[in-house]
C-alpha cells in the first residue's frame, strides 16, 4: 500500500485492539469460504452464468455432500445474471 492511497490514510487513523486465537478452527471458515468462491467463479465462467441453486454448481467441489441444494426459486427468474 502506498502513502498516497486514500485507505492508507483511513487504516493508520484507525485503533482497536487484535485478539490472538490459537485455534485452527478459526481459519477453516475462511478456507471454505474462499474455495467455494473460486469453484462457483469457475462454474459461473465454465456455465455463461449457470443457475447457483442447482446441483451441477455445486458438482465437483469437494464438500459438496455437505450442501443442500433447493433449486431455482422465483427470485433467481425475477433477477437472473446479467448475460454480457
Amino acid at each position: 500500500m502506498q502513502i498516497d492511497d486514500a485507505n492508507y490514510s483511513l487504516l493508520s487513523k484507525s485503533s482497536g485492539e487484535l485478539e490472538i486465537i490459537s485455534s485452527n478452527l478459526s481459519i477453516l471458515p475462511d478456507v471454505v469460504a474462499n474455495s467455494l468462491n473460486h469453484h462457483l467463479l469457475n462454474y459461473v465462467a465454465r456455465s455463461n452464468c449457470g443457475p447457483l441453486n442447482s446441483p451441477e454448481a455445486i458438482e465437483g467441489y469437494p464438500l459438496a455432500d455437505q450442501f443442500i441444494i433447493t433449486g431455482q426459486n422465483d427470485v433467481d427468474l425475477i433477477y437472473p445474471y446479467p448475460v454480457a
